[in-house]
């Protein structure tokens, strides 16, 4: 059984929030015209890149059971702006679908992984979660878009019309920039949340397939679910 460890969780906390104003300087109004994908060419990601490889090559994917369901987060922000290294994006994101598939991760933050690995290997998204920056805002990155919603909400996204009003409204002119041109900000507690150990998360599609036809879902058992309460930025994505 998977031991809870603060202390792992802790640190990548600390790492997330030293990380923030790195991620938000790439999104300043001077920037955004040159952006396609955020570049991860700082130091700060490559250090974090390797603590994340380490870890991921130790216990698998850091999840809700080994570092709480904020600290699983984390680790996927690292993951996520790993954009130097495509090959260990495409491992995080075949980690963390493995423990969302065991409930042990976010479904959403699978999608928007998954989705930034098409993206930086030059294929169309899956799920539509990728945006860059265009000369009249925000633009939704190439995706598939046939049954996109039905493939959106399977991961626990909003429909994608939806989202990309979120992602208008939240990168608008009169608003400063934030982390990153992702559709979901995901939860941003701090250690307390971060020090939850369980949490739900639906399975992702089965990627050995070659339909594009969803498993069946698999859910927490009832109990558990009564006993989380999630945060209105959390209960589902954007």
């Amino acid at each position: 059984m998977t031991s809870f460890r603060p202390d792992l969780a802790i640190n990548l906390f600390a790492r997330v929030d030293a990380a923030r104003p790195v991620w938000s300087a790439r999104l300043s109004y001077e920037e955004r015209v040159k952006q396609v994908v955020l570049p991860g060419r700082w130091d700060v990601d490559r250090e974090n890149t390797e603590f994340l490889r380490a870890t991921i090559e130790e216990h698998g994917w850091p999840g809700h059971r080994l570092v709480g369901e904020g600290g699983a987060h984390a680790a996927y922000l690292i993951a996520l702006h790993a954009d130097h290294d495509v090959d260990f994006q495409w491992l995080a994101s075949n980690a963390l679908g493995e423990a969302s598939a065991m409930r042990d991760a976010s479904s959403v933050d699978w999608a928007h992984m998954y989705d930034r690995c098409h993206v930086n290997s030059g294929k169309l998204q899956i799920y539509g979660t990728q945006y860059r920056y265009g000369l009249n805002g925000p633009e939704l990155l190439p995706a598939s878009l046939d049954d996109i919603d039905w493939r959106r909400e399977f991961v626990g996204l909003r429909p994608i019309a939806e989202a990309r009003a979120a992602v208008l409204h939240r990168h608008s002119p009169d608003r400063p920039p934030g982390d990153g041109l992702e559709e979901e900000p995901g939860p941003r507690g701090r250690l307390l949340w971060a020090l939850r150990p369980h949490a739900q998360a639906r399975a992702p599609p089965d990627r050995s397939r070659k339909s594009s036809a969803p498993q069946q879902v698999r859910r927490a058992p009832t109990p558990l679910r009564g006993r989380i309460r999630r945060s209105p930025s959390d209960r589902k994505g954007c």
